[in-house]
């Protein structure tokens, strides 16, 4: 290349640098044209829309050519004339002024930033003993470790309470939570698991008295009117009518906010506390392996199908957990006995008590009944006839205004008075 060609070369090179370097200012549409400037669409000339006089357009360096420049403007891209166009900024007057270099942009505010509220702390959970000992449970649910009198625990732990029964006691009942539980077998301890809350487990044993049941005095003035129900999934529950005895019919569910009258009884009771019999429907092949308490798992050391729960005075579910049933020889049962055979007794002179009878003359008694037989005189004993043998000496005579007799057969008996 000769020396004037490259030196016409580098002056093209500068001239496309400037030209490029100009498309990227700022330039506006000028103040005296006298309509607004048409932005056309670049390939079929058609208005897009129209800018105003003055508006500040950044022409695209790259599309623009030498007779338009490439713009945007309110959402749409397209060619407007260079002519049209100044890099002289419009002044506040309706003049012209030499353009001032733009102001940095504004930045924008930081956003507002609303703290999350921390979650709540979880509800610490404790487990309590008294007259019995905590130990962890090991991989075979037996107790092993450290014995403690009390323990934080989640729902995951695996607890059993033993009884420390003192020497020459028994066991009596349970107390859970305040409330009185017969299991109707001696459980010396409970497995508990699934903690859905706190628990104090006392083992009250037989001629003592309990350190954590609450009266029904206590349990009166702490009444807040809330509702009370009592449930069974699984099972049925009745009324008690005396002892462990239940009675009234078997429910599921019951009411006792307010008060009511004993389905066995017919006996009013104060609402706030409930006192019934609980047990389990175990399915064909099932065996109770424990009970849900709500959602609090127990399983105690010997099987519990039935239980009396006393005193009851918050609302409860109570749910047995079955386990598969332990595949054995069915027991060896006895053959049926045979229906009773009855017979007779007559007395003459006399009468009887024994086999459901008192100071009777005649009857029906099984065979094998002991009866005791009783003189009617009071002027002394002569003898005793029986089925027409005088018993004479032995156990059944000797003068006695009474005889003892097992009756094997029809039998009549006279009782002859002494005459002088």
């Amino acid at each position: 290349m000769k020396r004037g060609q490259r030196i016409l070369a580098a002056v093209l090179l500068v001239l496309c640098v400037c030209m490029s370097t100009a498309m990227a200012d700022t330039y506006y549409v000028k103040p005296d044209i006298e309509s607004p400037l048409s932005l056309r669409d670049e390939y079929t000339n058609e208005v897009l829309t129209t800018v105003p006089a003055g508006t500040p357009l950044e022409p695209d360096g790259v599309k623009s050519t030498d007779l338009c420049a490439y713009v945007t403007y309110g959402g749409y891209s397209g060619l407007v004339l260079w002519n049209y166009l100044t890099r002289v900024a419009p002044s506040g007057d309706g003049g012209t002024q030499t353009r001032q270099p733009a102001p940095p942009p504004t930045a924008e505010p930081a956003p507002v930033i609303t703290p999350v509220p921390a979650p709540p702390a979880p509800e610490v959970l404790t487990l309590r003993a008294v007259g019995a000992v905590l130990q962890r449970a090991n991989g075979k649910n037996k107790a092993e470790g450290v014995e403690m009198s009390e323990m934080t625990v989640t729902a995951a732990d695996n607890i059993v309470v033993t009884a420390r029964v003192p020497r020459g006691k028994k066991i009596d009942y349970w107390v859970l939570n305040g409330v009185r539980y017969d299991f109707l077998h001696t459980v010396p301890s409970i497995r508990m698991t699934g903690f859905d809350r706190s628990w104090t487990v006392e083992v009250v044993f037989k001629k003592t008295d309990s350190a954590t049941l609450r009266t029904a005095a206590e349990i009166q003035a702490a009444r807040t009117g809330e509702t009370l129900i009592a449930k069974v999934i699984s099972g049925e529950m009745c009324h008690i009518k005396e002892g462990t005895k239940g009675g009234g019919g078997w429910i599921t569910s019951f009411d006792f906010t307010n008060d009511y009258n004993n389905r066995a009884t017919g006996a009013p009771e104060q609402g706030g506390q409930y006192t019934a019999k609980i047990r389990a429907t175990i399915p064909r092949g099932k065996r109770v392996a424990g009970w849900k308490f709500d959602e609090t798992e127990l399983y105690p050391s010997v099987a519990v199908k039935e239980f009396v729960v006393r005193t009851l005075d918050t609302s409860m579910t109570y749910e047995p957990i079955f386990g598969k049933a332990s595949e054995t020889k069915p027991p060896v049962t006895d053959p049926p006995t045979p229906a009773a055979r009855y017979v007779t007794v007559t007395c003459r002179g006399c009468d009887f008590s024994g086999g459901g009878y008192s100071h009777a003359t005649s009857g029906s008694v099984p065979a094998g009944t002991k009866i005791t037989v009783y003189t009617n005189w009071s002027g002394g004993v002569s003898h005793w006839v029986v089925n027409g043998t005088t018993l004479m000496s032995g156990d059944w005579y000797n003068q006695s205004n009474t005889i003892t007799r097992t009756i094997n057969s029809n039998t009549t008996i006279v009782c002859y008075m002494q005459i002088n």
